[in-house]
């Protein structure tokens, strides 16, 4: 089957956003951020080359882009853009993006982050203990693999607090 120049490449609304994106423009490189998280008519659905654009376009102060990766982007790219992609989920787990809190907790706490990361580590334990309660079953593995957590409690009788 032969395909259309439209679904092999980029429409010019598309070729638009890509020009404006690597000359530095945020609005763009948000823009570009979004075309690749979600796919666009013309390019391809990549979530590192999101979290690419989506990271500059945060650096830019583009609030939007830093919820988009804290929502979108899981531990498995996030961990390829360290030292930044940290701060960014720090911030949409302020926000309450409860999924952005467990990539930080993995983040943090499977060794990824670098030392001077070692700050948010409470915080990091705080998040994977919510998601756990909330039945995330990666949470609840990774909170049960963490050196110096504290052991589940159990109790037979009623008189334990």
């Amino acid at each position: 089957m032969n395909r259309t120049n439209s679904e092999t490449m980029a429409n010019r609304e598309e070729l638009g956003i890509i020009r404006g994106a690597r000359a530095g423009d945020a609005v763009c490189q948000l823009a570009l951020g979004k075309l690749y998280l979600f796919g666009g008519a013309g390019l391809p659905l990549s979530l590192p080359t999101a979290l690419h654009w989506l990271n500059r376009a945060a650096l830019q102060e583009q609030d939007e882009a830093w919820m988009l990766i804290g929502n979108y982007v899981p531990f498995e790219h996030a961990q390829h853009c360290l030292p930044s992609a940290l701060s960014w989920y720090d911030r949409a787990y302020d926000a309450g993006v409860e999924q952005a809190g467990l990539v930080l907790a993995q983040l943090v706490l499977n060794h990824a982050a670098p030392p001077e990361a070692l700050h948010l580590r409470d915080k990091a334990l705080l998040a994977l203990e919510t998601a756990a309660r909330g039945g995330s079953a990666e949470a609840q593995w990774l909170l049960a693999h963490q050196t110096g957590a504290p052991s589940p409690v159990w109790c037979a009788n009623s008189h334990c607090a």
